[in-house]
């Protein structure tokens, strides 16, 4: 059986917008989707922020559904303490962690796990970056604080035009970034977000990077993301089958939690939306339920991996 992930950025709202005040109100809606995948026996992995973490509601949330999900840790650098100023305007730039001095790094990450720790009374072993930041001085610190997984690798994707810090270099790039689980560092894992590359073959032609691009437009050669839009159920099924035709070791879904409730992203913007969103999520997983597939989260499958 192939292992499932299912992996929720959980922080605030409507971020895209780049808010100087940034609320949380879409981490206490969680309940209809937790409810779904608990139908499909589905365990998420809220990998969660500053923001959602010091939420009441939020935290009852977790409390009620413990033992069926996990809680990481997910770092969004310009708001989560101690706060450093970086640019003339944090808020709005949103710079990615691997900007920061390596002493403010270092800070932010032990502040993290610490609060989540205290916060819901649990070992911390899983992380996605905040806008996919990573670099290998995270790394280490990540395993000094007992982070054992990585999940912020997003294969055949560049981030590197979209700009933090803008006397700095953008994101990270991970055009030809290893699909599989994989130790990437160290003792830490690398478990990617699964993506489908269209058209890949064009890549194994030995074209310039000009006449691939060229032939990009031509054939919409692109790279899909195992995500959810309002509409994608046939692009998931996609994605999934091609993961599987070539032995992939694993699968893995990303969501946000503010695009799962109308009104706290640009994903949904009605309630009419909300339903559609909803109503293909559950095909998908029952489409899921008829593959060779399990769900697990990172805590038990690192448990998996150990014991065996």
């Amino acid at each position: 059986m192939t292992p499932f992930f299912l992996t929720v950025d959980t922080e605030g709202d409507n971020i895209w917008e780049r808010p100087n005040n940034i609320t949380s109100v879409n981490t206490t809606k969680l309940y209809r989707f937790q409810e779904l995948c608990e139908k499909y026996n589905i365990k998420p992995v809220y990998l969660t922020n500053y923001e959602a973490c010091i939420n009441p509601e939020y935290q009852k949330f977790i409390e009620l559904h413990k033992d069926n999900l996990e809680v990481g840790l997910h770092l969004h650098a310009w708001n989560s303490p101690p706060y450093y100023k970086l640019t003339d305007n944090d808020y709005f730039h949103q710079p990615y962690l691997h900007e920061y001095p390596s002493k403010i790094i270092e800070e932010k990450i032990d502040f993290m796990v610490k609060l989540l720790k205290d916060t819901f009374k649990i070992d911390i072993v899983s992380h996605r970056g905040g806008r996919y930041s990573i670099n290998s001085e995270i790394f280490q610190i990540l395993l000094d604080n007992g982070i054992k997984i990585d999940c912020s690798i997003v294969p055949g994707i560049d981030w590197s035009s979209s700009i933090g810090n803008p006397n700095a270099f953008g994101g990270p790039n991970f055009k030809d970034s290893n699909f599989k689980i994989h130790n990437i560092y160290r003792d830490m894992i690398e478990i990617p977000v699964s993506t489908y590359r269209i058209n890949k073959y064009i890549d194994s032609l030995g074209l310039s990077n000009i006449l691939k691009r060229l032939l990009g437009r031509v054939f919409n050669y692109k790279t899909s993301i195992l995500r959810s839009k309002v509409s994608n159920l046939q692009e998931l099924k996609k994605i999934v089958n091609w993961n599987l035709k070539n032995k992939t070791n694993h699968l893995e879904y990303i969501i946000h939690s503010s695009e799962l409730t109308a009104g706290f992203s640009s994903l949904i913007s009605s309630k009419l939306e909300e339903e559609i969103f909803y109503k293909n999520l559950e095909l998908f997983f029952q489409f899921l339920a008829s593959k060779p597939v399990v769900s697990l989260t990172f805590k038990e499958y690192l448990n998996e991996r150990i014991n065996n």
